[in-house]
């Protein structure tokens, strides 16, 4: 008959207990809920161009972005698109407060980017910014080299140049040095120069990727 008392009177307490924690872990799940999740920076986009090959709906739109990264996924832009323009909203930096792994992704010269699909072709369509109107500059990077642009010929390409497919000979492993290039502008101030050797009949493409696209150009 003790040792039942003891229980009977521990028991109310053990409920009391759990009672106490259920009511915490509501409180607190709940509160949990109500804060934001996430916080979402409007940044206004700089550009654009072209981000796939024949793709004319595909575009890639460039923006200032001065943290050393950012994670994939992270950017997102819509637009407005009549017919006679296209007009790009801001490019929305969305940030998960809680949980999550990022994948960071590095930037160059404090320039980020992020895809932007169109509903039909650009066509001539002028490029403004939602914000203020301001136009676009929209970069074309893809220029046709004909058979009379060449400067010379050679029955082979030097020994020193890796052979790319059976097309192209070029610098694959060594980087080229840069020189100073007297040009008044700042984002030109230095350039490479590297000759090409293409077989005769072939053709190649060369690309300048869609993160350098305002940084870099081939002349």
């Amino acid at each position: 008959m003790r040792a039942r008392a003891t229980l009977q009177a521990r028991r109310p307490w053990f409920i009391a207990g759990a009672l106490v924690l259920l009511v915490a872990a509501i409180y607190f799940g709940g509160h949990q809920l109500t804060r934001p999740q996430f916080i979402d920076t409007s940044i206004p986009p700089d550009s654009l161009s072209p981000g796939g090959f024949g793709d004319t709906t595909d575009f890639r739109v460039f923006f200032t972005w001065t943290e050393d990264g950012y994670c994939v996924g992270q950017f997102h832009v819509k637009a407005t698109e009549t017919a006679t323009q296209v007009r790009v909203g801001p490019v929305i930096s969305r940030r998960y407060l809680y949980g999550g792994i990022c994948a960071g992704v590095g930037t160059v010269e404090n320039v980020a980017s992020v895809g932007l699909k169109l509903a039909s072709a650009l066509g001539k369509r002028e490029v403004v910014r939602e914000s203020d109107g301001a136009p676009l500059p929209v970069f074309v990077y893809r220029t046709s080299l004909g058979c009379n642009d060449a400067i010379a010929s050679k029955a082979d390409p030097p020994a020193d140049l890796p052979v790319v497919l059976n097309q192209v000979a070029l610098p694959t492993v060594s980087a080229l040095p840069a020189n100073r290039s007297g040009e008044p502008d700042p984002n030109a101030r230095l350039f490479a120069k590297q000759g090409l050797f293409v077989a005769s009949g072939a053709s190649f493409a060369l690309l300048v990727p869609a993160e350098w696209v305002g940084r870099l150009t081939i002349g």
